[in-house]
This record gives structure tokens, sequence and C-alpha cells, in this order.
């Protein structure tokens, strides 16, 4: 095992009533960290933030992506939602509402995606969601990669405040998200103690704030630890999820919400095949007042 290994530790935030801290460190079956190296989701987050501090905005939200002039996607809400994950990470000095509210405000007023072009309709989203810009952004696809943009704009008059484009090489797991954020269970699972199988490997694993509690009081004090199992599928996409000890099952729905954008290298076999696995990890946290 590795130094950066050894090192790397997945913080989940989970907000009670009271402040609550999730840890999830790699357990003795936890995929190969590749701390040395940044997807370039992660490198396109940066570079939002720094525009977002540079800008000095307090507030935003994160609207569905979309295929160029199209509908939802699953291929636009997984670059919203892994972006959303991103954006959210501490340290940060601006609000990110919840993800679903751009969702819902266009729902309610029976409009759709490309409406928020409009800087009427951005001004409303400023008005209904108290946010002073919006991240939207497109998805389109071409014979061997697919082109991420993403705009931040500000919600009272429409205007620019960031917009980055990259270029990401088409491979299984993008094209499996097709289906997202639903995914089908592999017929064939290995386990990670079978002779031969490599373990998967982070490659897009952000930090993850949940909201609400994650058993079923709100009576949680001092340390506890939650032991889940996950899927992970031949493509790197986590298919299933299920908490094994420590937590009512509600966790599971707030736990899928965020996991189910994590993004591995997968596990391989013997003979380098990529091959689902089980991958068990352990969530430590503390709940303090």
């Amino acid at each position: 095992m590795t130094r950066a290994t050894r090192n790397l530790l997945v913080r989940l935030g989970l907000c009670f009533l009271t402040s609550c801290v999730f840890l999830l460190p790699l357990a003795t079956f936890t995929p190969t960290a590749r701390a040395d190296s940044h997807s370039q989701i992660r490198v396109l987050s940066s570079a939002l933030r720094k525009r977002i501090a540079d800008a000095k905005i307090k507030s935003l939200a994160v609207a569905d992506f979309a295929p160029v002039g199209g509908a939802s996607s699953g291929e636009g809400l997984y670059f919203a939602d892994i972006l959303h994950l991103y954006l959210a990470e501490s340290p940060k000095k601006y609000d990110l509402i919840a993800r679903e509210a751009a969702g819902h405000f266009l729902e309610t007023r029976k409009l759709v995606l490309r409406d928020l072009e409009s800087a009427e309709v951005l001004k409303q989203s400023a008005d209904s969601l108290h946010v002073e810009a919006l991240l939207t952004g497109s998805v389109a696809r071409e014979a061997q990669q697919l082109i991420l943009t993403a705009s931040l704009k500000r919600s009272a008059d429409g205007s620019v405040i960031a917009s980055e484009k990259i270029l990401i090489p088409s491979d299984s797991f993008f094209d499996s998200l097709r289906t997202y954020p639903l995914a089908e269970t592999p017929v064939s699972i290995s386990q990670l103690t079978d002779r031969g199988v490599r373990p998967p490997e982070f490659l897009d694993v952000p930090a993850p704030q949940f909201r609400g509690p994650a058993d079923g009081t709100m009576g949680v004090r001092g340390d506890a630890a939650i032991l889940l199992n996950l899927v992970v599928s031949a493509e790197g996409r986590v298919t299933n999820l299920k908490v094994v000890k420590g937590a009512g099952p509600e966790f599971a729905d707030v736990a899928w919400c965020a996991m189910r954008a994590f993004r591995f290298r997968p596990a391989l076999d013997r003979t380098g095949k990529p091959v689902a696995v089980v991958m068990p990890m352990q969530v430590f946290f503390s709940a303090t007042r």
C-alpha cells in the first residue's frame, strides 16, 4: 500500500441539527488511491471556484446540464451532480443551495433548461432561489469524446462570470451515463478477496455534503461507524449501495444521491479484464453540538 493510499481520506459531511463530520477512510479492501492525479472534472471545478471567488459571489445554484439544444439527459444530470459535489467541498465562502432547487424552479413555472439562457428568466431565478449566480452547461458528443461547457452567470442581469470548456475522452463509464442515475446491477460480481483481482482506483470522488439525518433519530452523540457495501461496475460506476451496519435505511438514500456520481477506474481480474466488484467502505462520524 502506497503512502498516498494510506493518507487519502474521503470526507463526507452530514448536517444534523447538530454539526456532524463524516470521514470515509481507506479500509482493508478499499480502492487504490490516485491522489497524485486530478481528473478533468476536478480541474474544471477548481477553475470555477477561482472565478466565483474573484467575482465575490456569495450564493449560487447548479442547474441540470443538457445536450446542445436538447432536454435533460443522463449525461447532463451526471455532470451537474459531480460539479455540484466538487463545488460543495470545503473550504468555500459561498452558499450552494440544494441541487434540485433550479429544477424545481423551472418545473413550477413550466419552463425548460434552454429558458435559462434568457436574462429575464435568470432574474426570476434570483428572486425565487435567492442566489447571485446560476451554473448551467451543455454536453455534446463527438466520435471519441464529450465536449462539456460550463457557464456561470449573474442571476440579476445574465452577465457571464465564467465560461469553461473541456474535452473528455469517451469511454464505457460515460457511455453508461445514458441511464444515469439508474444503473443495472451487474450479473456477475467479484469479491476483492478473489485471487488476482486488482481493486478499483479513485478517479472522481469528491467530498459530498449530505443534508438530513444519518439514522432514524436525532439523538446521536459521540462517535459512530457505518459500514457500507458498494457495487462498482465494470464501467467504474457505483450501481448499488447497501448499509451493512450502523444506520437506518434513510442513510442509504442520502448516501446514494451523492455516491452515485463517484467515478472509479474499474477493478481488473487476473487477465486484466474490467470486472464488477463489491467494495466495503466504513464511514466514521462524530456528532457534536
